[in-house]
């Protein structure tokens, strides 16, 4: 029976001991601050908040695509990087010096087949790089630095010189005022040279006109054939003798084309150098309609090697005379006999000339001397004709401004540029036939353009036909998602209009997680209770500093009941805006209107994208609650307080038991060890 007395009071005791600890625990104040701002995330977070956090961590490189979200400034500049200066725009270049005198030159021409001594001839070079039926020939495409070799040889004796017939001996070839090229003219040839312009032209052609001056005499009159060669043609111009083998004349006349509009003409007197000459020696000159003599047109008037005179007014001394007849538009020199006995005279002069290009000007005199022999004198009266070619320079190019295709990259739906993005243009056959030309660019079966920082590339100088244009995919910006565009996509280039592109790519995407977490007032402790139903609004930052709204709709929480977590997630968020910075999302808790809001009987510490609430105090049964968030209203804190005030009164009661029931196990202690000593006694 005693046995089981102490069997009773034991249990009793042990009851007692394990009460009064429980209720110890309850009743320990919170250590922790109510009103802290950070929350200490729950050692116990169950199932659902676990799979909440690698969501989270999941959606952070869900992107479109491969690539990560850069995290340091060092690969955000990275993804927006632009390639070098003067690689966005690329054009066709130039082979460098390439002859293309054999497929260019279409004809080859002169003004006659012969001329005399002295004479001048104009040759003419006609060039294009379209065959006779307008199409373009197969191995040619005048380029940038491309040539065009004119030569010429002369029979023995005789000297070919090549001239503009101005000061200058470059020719200037330009198509309505847009400069594509230049010939130059020296003695032995005419080198043709086209400049950068002439890549923007298709279906180019133009001409050349130079003049060839011969000088010298025939060697043998049999051997009197002078060529012109341009490319594959070849022109041949007959020579014919001034009568050199016959007895020299008294006098005789010759002319040239200086420059500026202006014709030398030269007077030779006393070829023969006759020592019997008397009086004097009178030289009319009946001017051309096309001739004009001016004030400064005397050169100069020489007497054998050494005595010349270059001025007008020296002319006229010593009996030397110069009258103009204005009506008669003649010129009359008079020379005293004497000074030319036994010695050749040279007069020189000129006349300013309207006569057009390549026309010859014939210039005759009458030349009068006296001979006295033996007392006996004989008067001669000779015509001599001096001729002078006036050149005929010149040339043109002509052509059609070839196609251009114009890429505009922009983000999708916006006219934010896309720098950076790398496109490859191929030349296709046809519309239809979509093979690929081989070595259409500059001998490369492809041009590669990158887009500027406006998002624009460009690629000119194409001619008409069919291009296709594939974009890069692996040279994107790595903040860039691929264009919705196919593999490629064909278009159709032709003259002047050019052909203009817009591809739109959207900025990579992700989803965004964020977590709601419910703790006790120890701030450790899982709140599984009940809980109201709460808002997310979510925000975002490139700097870090300015948080911005996201734009997206509001986010209801709803806990589920027994849980102490709960999440919501986006999906399709722009992961860097249209620049190529990368986003950082954070969520702030908000009420159904997108203000701020913290629920009721709780505390709120937002870090990122999670929101923790800290219960201020709670018993271990939650009371329920539906859709009750924190109001400013006075009666919604008087609930409040009633609610908190019964919590701190069932905390009272509970204290009293507490001291009931270790008095009750102190007694059953002692009645234990009374129990006790008495046995012992016995």
């Amino acid at each position: 029976m005693k046995k089981k007395i102490r069997g009773v009071f034991a249990f009793f005791l042990a009851v007692t001991l394990a009460c009064s600890c429980r209720m110890l625990i309850q009743a320990d104040p919170v250590a922790a601050d109510p009103e802290a701002d950070t929350a200490i995330l729950p050692s116990n977070t169950d199932t659902q908040t676990t799979e909440a956090e690698n969501d989270t961590t999941t959606a952070a490189s869900d992107f479109t695509g491969s690539q990560q979200e850069p995290t340091s400034s060092a690969e955000r500049n990275a993804a927006v990087s632009v390639p070098a200066a003067g690689s966005p725009v690329l054009r066709r270049t130039s082979a460098g010096s390439t002859d293309i005198s054999a497929a260019a030159v279409d004809g080859l021409s002169t003004n006659v087949n012969a001329v005399n001594e002295g004479d001048s001839f104009t040759v003419t070079v006609n060039f294009s790089e379209d065959d006779a039926n307008g199409s373009q020939k197969t191995d040619l495409d005048i380029e940038s630095g491309d040539k065009i070799y004119i030569t010429w040889s002369a029979p023995q004796g005789i000297t070919f010189k090549g001239t503009t017939g101005s000061s200058s001996n470059t020719i200037e070839l330009y198509d309505e005022g847009i400069h594509l090229g230049t010939a130059v003219v020296s003695n032995d040839q005419v080198v043709i040279t086209f400049d950068e312009s002439v890549n923007d032209l298709q279906h180019v052609h133009g001409s050349v006109t130079f003049t060839i001056q011969t000088t010298g005499e025939l060697e043998s009159a049999s051997e009197n054939t002078g060529t012109i060669t341009a490319g594959r043609i070849t022109k041949s111009v007959t020579i014919n003798s001034n009568g050199s083998s016959q007895e020299q004349p008294f006098g005789s006349k010759g002319g040239e084309y200086a420059s500026d509009g202006r014709i030398k003409w030269t007077i030779w007197i006393n070829n023969t150098f006759k020592e019997n000459l008397s009086g004097n020696i009178v030289i009319t000159e009946p001017l051309p309609d096309t001739e004009t003599w001016k004030d400064d047109s005397f050169i100069s008037y020489s007497r054998g090697e050494d005595d010349t005179v270059n001025n007008l007014d020296d002319f006229k001394q010593e009996g030397r005379k110069i009258e103009i007849d204005e009506t008669n538009h003649t010129i009359t020199f008079t020379i005293p006999a004497s000074e030319l006995n036994g010695e050749y005279g040279e007069l020189q002069f000129y006349t300013y000339t309207s006569a057009s290009a390549g026309t010859t000007v014939a210039n005759s005199i009458i030349m009068k001397h006296s001979e006295t022999t033996d007392d006996t004198t004989t008067n001669y009266s000779d015509n001599y004709i001096g001729r002078a070619t006036v050149p005929d320079s010149g040339g043109s190019v002509n052509g059609q401004p070839t196609g251009k295709i114009q890429i505009n990259k922009v983000v999708r739906d916006t006219t934010d540029p896309i720098a950076g993005v790398h496109f490859r243009v191929y030349q296709v056959r046809s519309e239809d036939d979509h093979t690929r030309v081989a070595g259409w660019y500059n001998g490369a079966d492809h041009a590669e353009i990158v887009t500027d920082a406006d998002g624009t590339a460009m690629l000119k100088g194409l001619n008409d036909g069919y291009y296709e244009i594939e974009e890069v995919a692996d040279a994107l910006p790595n903040w860039i998602a691929r264009s919705s565009l196919p593999n490629s996509v064909v278009v159709a280039v032709s003259g002047t209009a050019g052909t203009r592109v817009k591809i739109e790519n959207q900025v990579k995407t992700r989803s965004i997680t964020a977590v709601k977490n419910w703790v006790m007032p120890d701030g450790t402790t899982a709140d599984t209770g009940d809980h109201p139903v709460t808002y997310f609004k979510l925000y975002r930052t490139t700097d870090g500093e300015t948080d911005e709204d996201a734009g997206q709709s509001i986010k209801t929480v709803k806990t589920v009941s027994g849980k102490s977590t709960a999440s919501v997630t986006w999906t399709d968020l722009p992961a860097y805006d249209n620049s190529g910075n990368a986003y950082t999302y954070i969520v702030k808790e908000v009420n159904a209107q997108g203000e701020d809001a913290v629920p009721d009987g709780y505390t709120k510490a937002e870090d990122g994208l999670s929101v923790t609430n800290r219960s201020i105090s709670k018993t271990s049964t939650n009371s329920s609650s539906s859709d009750h968030t924190t109001s400013s209203s006075a009666a919604t804190k008087t609930k409040d307080q009633k609610k908190v005030k019964k919590a701190q009164t069932g905390m009272q009661t509970q204290t009293g038991l507490y001291w009931i029931l270790c008095l009750g196990g102190a007694a059953a202690i002692g009645i234990l060890v009374y129990l006790n000593n008495k046995k012992k006694q016995k």
